[in-house]
């Protein structure tokens, strides 16, 4: 990242090719004037007539802001606000230091909010009406609501840390209601002996049907969550 940056002398220039696609000119004392692509095209005439689409104007602003704060350098950093919705998904869980099981988790979630999308949509373009409704769909019970938005969340505060998006969409959403919880959120000694006899009563029940004690012990030993003893066994 830019972090020492030598104030521009000169703003960015919008240029138009002849092929109709737009790009931005940086210019900086000392260095080759730089030019990129916005991957916006409009038609072309001469460039005095030339349409301006909007979307233009407001990644050169973005971009210049971001220049002038030392956020973005156009002579190394990859340009922001270009970054697909599935490469911002990949790059988020295969840089985090998490379990696999964890891992696996999140795409459980961010992978249908894409689909919802679509996946070379730019990570940009994602819009608070678009969280709203992925986490308000009527289907979802319980605590699900609450833990698509969290996850959300994190995924897209993760994306503006890298500026690939020029706001978070989640912070004009209203966080849906979390679940109570009971007060007490431990065993006692003798509650865990009830489980395990209450297994060990199973396993004599129903000699057809596999009953695994140690996992029982385990999972009281550890306090694993599910998916991790699965991925254990």
């Amino acid at each position: 990242m830019y972090s020492h940056p030598l104030r521009p002398r000169r703003d960015p220039k919008l240029e138009q090719r002849k092929n109709g696609y737009w790009y931005v000119v940086f210019n900086q004392r000392g260095k080759r004037r730089k030019t990129i692509a916005t991957g916006i095209k409009s038609r072309h005439h001469e460039a005095s007539l030339a349409h301006l689409p909007s979307e233009v104007t407001d990644l050169m602003v973005h971009w210049k802001e971001l220049w002038r704060d030392g956020k973005y350098d156009p002579w190394h950093d990859e340009k922001p606000g270009r970054v697909s919705l599935k490469e911002a998904i990949d790059a988020f869980i295969d840089e985090r230091e998490i379990a696999e099981s964890t891992k696996k988790s999140y795409r459980t979630t961010l992978e249908p909010f894409m689909e919802t999308l679509s996946e070379e949509v730019p990570v940009a373009s994602v819009e608070a009406k678009h969280v709203e409704l992925y986490v308000g769909q009527k289907q979802l019970t319980g605590g699900t609501p609450r833990s698509y938005y969290d996850r959300l969340s994190m995924f897209f505060a993760f994306c503006l840390e890298r500026n690939w998006i020029y706001e978070d969409p989640t912070s004009k959403v209203d966080p849906p209601s979390a679940p109570r919880r009971s007060s007490r959120s431990i065993f006692l000694p003798r509650e865990f002996e009830r489980i395990l006899t209450a297994a060990q009563s199973d396993a004599i029940l129903n000699p057809d049907r596999e009953v695994c004690l140690d996992v029982y012990r385990l999972a009281i030993a550890t306090g694993m969550r599910i998916g991790e003893l699965c991925s254990q066994a």
